[in-house]
């Protein structure tokens, strides 16, 4: 049985889509082929590696198994993935999360079996989930109603990266962290 594909999600947060630190992974990427799965719609990040892949797309819900929520997946995700991995187009994926994306539904695609059975964790496993956080803007942001979502996704992340943390205070830059 061939290895899974390795998958790395990448999630904005209030005040950061994540895109600087989204170009960073792709573009350093060496000779590994990046099939990168973007938010089609919202602003496009760009790529200038000859390795990357750039693959809009727009999130489509669907229920499996039982019908019930907990069984609900990304199927545009899904159809993607299993492509990749069937044509053995690239060595990783990245998928940029927008920032409405439900983190949890989008895990749980990889361990829900479609229609035949299969379940996408045979072929590609999510090794990262990287959060990133606007510095500048994070204490602030945990006094309003997106506290909650970021609250969440830094608590779901295994990577977390402060984009624009050197123009900080020091004392400030400490509480953020």
């Amino acid at each position: 049985m061939k290895t899974p594909l390795s998958v790395t999600v990448l999630t904005g947060s209030p005040g950061t889509d994540g895109a600087r630190t989204f170009e960073r992974i792709v573009n350093k990427s060496g000779d590994l082929r990046i099939a990168a799965i973007v938010p089609r719609g919202e602003q496009q990040s760009q790529s200038s590696s000859q390795y990357v892949s750039m693959l809009p797309t727009t999130e489509k819900l669907a229920r499996l198994g039982e019908g019930c929520s907990c069984c609900t997946v990304r199927s545009d995700l899904m159809s993607k993935i299993e492509r990749i991995a069937a044509e053995q187009s690239a060595d990783h994926i990245v998928i940029q999360a927008s920032l409405s994306c439900d983190l949890v539904t989008l895990a749980k695609t990889f361990t829900v079996a479609n229609a035949s059975g299969a379940v996408l964790s045979e072929v590609a496993r999510i090794e990262g989930l990287v959060a990133v956080v606007d510095a500048p803007d994070f204490l602030a942001t945990l006094k309003t109603e997106a506290a909650r979502a970021i609250i969440e996704r830094i608590a779901l992340a295994n990577i977390i990266v402060l984009e624009r943390e050197s123009g900080l205070e020091p004392a400030v830059a400490a509480r953020v962290r």
